[in-house]
């Protein structure tokens, strides 16, 4: 008795399939490895990895099976699954572009109908020819409603590439412009098959493979962008505390009246406060110490303005052509003037200074505020967030 030669069937997984075979087991560990991504996306590009897979394997093992005439039963059992799957990998893709919200659920439900539909049809090939039927030496031959998996499939496609069109003209170009150009590779291969040109070599098989893969690719990589994204807005938010909002504008409103021009002065110091806020938490590289003091220096004046000039600032800036990462040496005096000098009898006193030896560059901020208990350790049962310092004495 004849078996299943597996040797035709990795050659036929490296032939046609071995871009997909490398890049859907990167990509779903990579989906993994990504703690921020949503669970819904997780799941559902998992889902699709899994049916991609499932597809590649039952495109690679149904050819070999064909050369085996008592085999019939298993190539037709393979061949419906295929069949079924075509259409039900773009179903996935096209729910996932599409919002998941609770009245979205009756137009989910609709079109997972036709892709229903086709996987019945498929089904009835095991008791009547009318999609798919094979001979007595397990020869292929098409049935009167075989059109139907290309119908549904191409039905598929042409919603895929309305999505893909809202894409270009309202959120993000890219992966819109991908995603068409994907949705028309499917379409010409499935024209390409129904007109016989590229049998027997499984040519729609491949181009949906390898374009949901790349779906697969893009998706990770916006949902990575949107993540990034999303930290950004979180720390700009946390950034710009809207009591420090109400209450420099409480304070511009105050001086309209009393003192017109200095009210002036001080809404042009409060916008450059939130445009160079904005503008670090965007930045991903190191940034000028100048440019870090302007920021610290709008956000003085907007505290000397609420608190009557309270605060004596001193600038000693040795060296300052040397770079910083965002957003690292504000915080600090942020911290300086609402810990250490708010709340104080005497005048508050704030001092920068740079330093430089042979092998670093140090800032220093100093205030002659009410200061803390260093040989009392913080109470572990509260959550900190910050700079952690290293005190003699605590464990």
């Amino acid at each position: 008795m004849m078996s299943l030669d597996w040797t035709v069937i990795g050659d036929r997984l490296i032939r046609y399939y071995y871009p997909v075979l490398v890049l859907l087991p990167v990509l779903l560990s990579l989906c993994f490895a990504d703690k921020h991504m949503m669970k819904t996306r997780r799941n559902t590009l998992v889902t699709l990895c899994l049916m991609l897979l499932l597809l590649v394997l039952v495109d690679a093992i149904e050819e070999p099976l064909a050369r085996l005439p008592k085999f019939t039963i298993w190539r037709l059992i393979f061949s419906v699954t295929g069949f079924s799957l075509r259409p039900a990998c773009l179903l996935v893709v096209l729910l996932d572009s599409m919002p998941g919200a609770k009245q979205q659920r009756k137009i989910h439900l609709l079109l997972c109908l036709p892709a229903c539909i086709n996987a019945v049809a498929f089904c009835s090939a095991f008791i009547c020819p009318l999609v798919i039927w094979f001979d007595a030496e397990n020869f292929y031959h098409r049935g009167p409603l075989f059109g139907i998996v290309i119908v549904v499939s191409a039905l598929y496609m042409l919603l895929l590439a309305y999505s893909a069109v809202n894409e270009v003209t309202r959120r993000n170009r890219r992966k819109g412009i991908a995603f068409l150009a994907i949705t028309v590779a499917c379409f010409a291969a499935s024209i390409m098959e129904m007109l016989g040109i590229a049998y027997p070599t499984p040519l729609l098989n491949q181009t949906i493979a390898i374009g949901m893969t790349l779906y697969f690719l893009i998706q990770f990589m916006v949902a990575s962008a949107d993540t990034i994204e999303n930290m950004q807005l979180s720390l700009l938010l946390m950034q710009i505390r809207p009591h420090f909002i109400n209450n420099s504008l409480a304070a511009i409103r105050g001086m309209i009246r009393r003192d017109p021009e200095k009210a002036v002065d001080a809404l042009n110091h409060f916008s450059g406060y939130l445009q160079d806020s904005m503008n670090s938490i965007l930045k991903t590289n190191l940034i000028p110490l100048s440019q870090e003091m302007e920021l610290i220096d709008n956000y003085l004046y907007m505290e000397n303005t609420r608190f009557r000039d309270s605060i004596t600032v001193v600038k000693e800036l040795a060296p300052v052509d040397f770079h910083v990462p965002p957003l690292t040496v504000q915080p600090l005096v942020e911290n300086a003037v609402r810990h250490g000098l708010r709340g104080i009898q005497t005048p508050g006193q704030l001092i920068i200074r740079t330093e430089i030896d042979s092998k670093e560059y140090r800032i220093l901020v100093i205030d002659n505020g009410c200061g803390y208990d260093t040989i009392q350790p913080p109470d572990p049962r509260r959550e900190h967030v910050g700079i952690k310092m290293c005190v003699p004495g605590w464990s």
